[in-house]
């Protein structure tokens, strides 16, 4: 199912006097749903388009009886449809100049500005498997020779474009580039016929412009389309794969975006949570259940490969390790390795980061080998070179990590954290060791990444690096929830940004029976982060407030850390936060001990709490309440209630009355009180409620409503309802007041959408 989806936010194309448009949405899969789209060519398995500006846009699906427009075959033979493009499915050219119509579109002779004096941009996305020789991506008629139409074409290190006009001239720019081999790159040529001028952009970068005086009117011609050939005479093909071709009307002016949607924290806004090693159904699940990134992945690039689709598919960030070839071998117990030269590791780091650097799914870098030692000096050689060149190769700042060993303390990592944006320590306590319930250890864990972060670089994040491995021991394995909740919620409460998992392989020798538990248990914790409570932006961007103090009325009154081996600390058995987050303040406390621990707090707001695992709201009369918690319990409250909203919205009198009562629905218009306090609407104005709208444009939907500030909002959708499976198309996007809109252009049998709304 996952692989039909392509979901989009309706973006807003201004069109300025001089036929030019700002198009900074190239990085993420457009549809060719905007007014100036004169044709889309979309390779995807079983996703039908048909586009409501003209009638030429085609797909390709997998299935037999139906080709990529409708009359027009390709040859299996040389140029066939099938999997490796940008969204599951691309059309592959084996280059050469045998296949000069065998890749055209049948009306292609018709795609063309309808305009006397027209704009246009053609532009695809591209994956070559050779930069050899010359070879056509877009090409209409012979604009190349002269005599109308456009080409678009890959030069022997050159990137090309020709415009015709009516009479002999061929308007041709030219520019260096060398593509990466087995890389995506989006193209486009531009002519603007504003200011007669023609553009060439690679992955949203201008590389060239020129200006052509004169009579520089672009005609059109009758020939045909080609895609990933030229359109006339025996001239040599792409080699590679061509996916997402957009013939447009008008000149987009096309800009890098800072950072995609999905990107994670520290680089984007989206909470980091992911599981190593996931495979197949498995990162589907994840995904669905609140994880907003797959990986990283073992194994090299050949490793990387497949995954790193995957994750542009599920619509996931990517966390993409950077390995070294000359560094193929190296191991802690290696006596005979031999170290790379300096300029050999430059080399080889620019290498791997250049060929990926565009894929706006990956948010880090994660350094291959792990647990380098910060003793030996070639090992820290490497991680100061390696994590500077990927600095200065990177265009988009994206964070660098590298995962640390658990016995690591704060001096240790103080060493290493220097040369990294993201302090990642393991916080593993394996479920059959003797120290398995002394889960005390993930506070530890956690202070000695705050302590090396404070001492040696303050601009890193603590990330929370937790354990999952082995099956519970008989007889406990009814821990196993409590146990991931503890742990999560520990790192999070003491400051951790973003959660890892090692790992999410589920063929591992040591799993029988306990994976799905332990999964399971995680994914709970990612649930509470990213969907549905949205406690995400309360810890990456809530502020902590002071004064807040317990004591402890029954239970042991502190615990002794017994793991690892030489640490004696003491620690109170429970844990706890209070972070205030647009206005409202929250208190997270976690119970590490084995027995039940019951605590007063002090100093807490003086306003109804709301248990947001229980549902139950009480006052708080002083600041003070007390809690039992029971064993690894985790708990969340949030101060200002439903009764304080009521109080804002209602008179006494009202609620004397009635009016204010949680089900009550005072104006008529079907939403319950308790309904319109959650969505931010107003209880006593008929009509202002959340509601959905649903709206189609030929094969095309697009799900609408009204937003309020301070709410977040999520769509999902579903091909099947027994079945259950519903599939994020926007998580927790922040409501403006505007309305918001959320268009999905698959073509599916059934389709089913709903819209949630929470507070933050």
């Amino acid at each position: 199912m996952l692989n039909n989806l392509k979901n989009t936010v309706c973006c807003l194309v201004i069109s300025l006097a001089t036929g030019v448009a700002a198009q900074s949405d190239w990085w993420s899969g457009y549809d060719g749903t905007c007014a100036d789209t004169i044709a889309y060519y979309s390779f995807d398995e079983s996703t039908v388009y048909a586009n409501g500006a003209s009638l030429y846009s085609a797909v390709v699906p997998d299935q037999p009886d139906k080709t990529w427009d409708a009359f027009y075959s390709t040859n299996t033979a040389t140029c066939f449809f099938g999997p490796g493009g940008r969204q599951g499915f691309g059309l592959h050219v084996p280059g050469g100049s045998d296949i000069a119509s065998k890749c055209s579109t049948r009306n292609g002779s018709n795609i063309f500005p309808a305009a006397t004096d027209p704009s246009l941009t053609v532009e695809c996305r591209v994956l070559f498997n050779s930069v050899a020789g010359i070879q056509f991506l877009v090409s209409k008629g012979n604009a190349w020779s002269s005599k109308g139409g456009y080409d678009l074409w890959y030069d022997n290190n050159a990137l090309k474009c020709a415009f015709g006009d009516s009479d002999t001239n061929k308007m041709i720019t030219t520019v260096s580039w060398l593509p990466s081999t087995g890389v995506w790159h989006h193209v486009a040529s531009t002519w603007n016929a504003g200011d007669d001028t023609a553009r060439l952009y690679v992955d949203g970068e201008e590389l060239v412009s020129k200006v052509f005086s004169g009579k520089s009117i672009i005609d059109h011609t009758g020939r045909t389309l080609a895609l990933g050939q030229r359109s006339v005479s025996l001239y040599t093909g792409l080699n590679g794969i061509i996916d997402d071709v957009r013939i447009s009307g008008v000149a987009y002016e096309f800009s890098r975006p800072e950072k995609p949607a999905r990107a994670t924290y520290p680089w984007g806004d989206k909470f980091w949570f992911s599981f190593y090693s996931t495979i197949g159904d498995d990162s589907q699940y994840a995904v669905e259940h609140g994880s907003s990134g797959i990986g990283p992945y073992y194994g090299g690039i050949a490793g990387q490969a497949g995954p790193l689709a995957e994750a542009d598919v599920l619509g996931a960030s990517f966390s993409y390790k950077v390995q070294l070839p000359s560094m193929i071998g190296f191991s802690a117990q290696a006596t005979n390795f031999v170290w790379p030269s300096d300029e050999t590791l430059i080399a080889e780091t620019k290498a791997v980061v250049s060929a990926v650097m565009h894929n706006p799914n990956i948010s880090m870098w994660d350094l291959v080998p792990e647990e380098l030692r910060y003793w030996r000096s070639n090992e820290m050689n490497f991680i100061e070179i390696v994590s500077e060149v990927i600095r200065q190769t990177d265009p988009y700042g994206r964070p660098v990590m590298m995962y640390e060993p658990n016995h690591r303390n704060a001096t240790a990592l103080a060493v290493t954290v220097p040369y990294q944006d993201i302090c990642a320590s393991g916080t593993y306590i394996s479920t059959t060791s003797p120290f398995r319930h002394n889960r005390i250890w993930a506070r530890w864990s956690m202070e000695q990444e705050l302590g090396a972060i404070a001492a040696a670089n303050t601009n890193a994040v603590p990330w929370i690096m937790l354990w999952m491995a082995v099956d519970a021991m008989d007889g406990e394995e009814h821990w196993i929830n409590d146990w991931c909740r503890h742990d999560a919620y520990m790192g999070l409460i003491m400051g951790g940004k973003g959660i890892s998992i090692w790992s999410g392989w589920r063929p591992r020798s040591s799993w029988t029976n306990d994976f799905q538990a332990y999964f399971d248990g995680y994914l709970s914790v990612a649930a509470d982060l990213n969907l549905d409570k949205n406690f995400a932006p309360v810890f990456m961007d809530g502020t902590e407030a002071t004064g807040v103090t317990y004591s402890i009325t029954a239970g042991p009154a502190e615990l002794e850390l017994v793991y690892p081996a030489g640490v004696t600390n003491t620690y109170p058995p429970v844990t706890y936060t209070l972070r205030e987050y647009l206005g409202q303040q929250y208190l997270f406390a976690v119970n590490s001990a084995t027995q039940a621990v019951t605590v007063t707090f002090s100093g807490v707001p003086d306003a109804m709490r709301t248990d947001l695992f229980q549902g139950l709201e009480n006052s708080t009369p002083g600041g003070s309440f007390s809690k039992t918690f029971a064993p690894y319990e985790v708990t969340a409250f949030r101060f200002d209630g439903y009764e304080t909203w009521r109080d804002s919205q209602f008179t006494q009198q009202q609620i004397d009355d009635g009016l204010g009562d949680p089900d009550a629905d005072p104006d008529g218009d079907g939403c319950a009180n308790r309904d319109e306090y959650i969505a931010g609407t107003e209880p006593l104005v008929f009509g202002d409620c959340f509601a959905t709208d649903l709206s189609f444009s030929n094969d095309w939907k697009t799900v609408s409503f009204q937003t309020s500030s301070n709410r977040f909002y999520t769509v999902d959708l579903s091909t099947n309802l027994v079945e259950g499976h519903w599939v994020p198309m926007v998580g927790n996007e922040p409501g403006t007041g505007a309305d918001f809109f959320v268009t999905d252009t698959n073509v599916f049998p059934n389709a089913f959408y709903r819209t949630r709304v929470n507070r933050p």
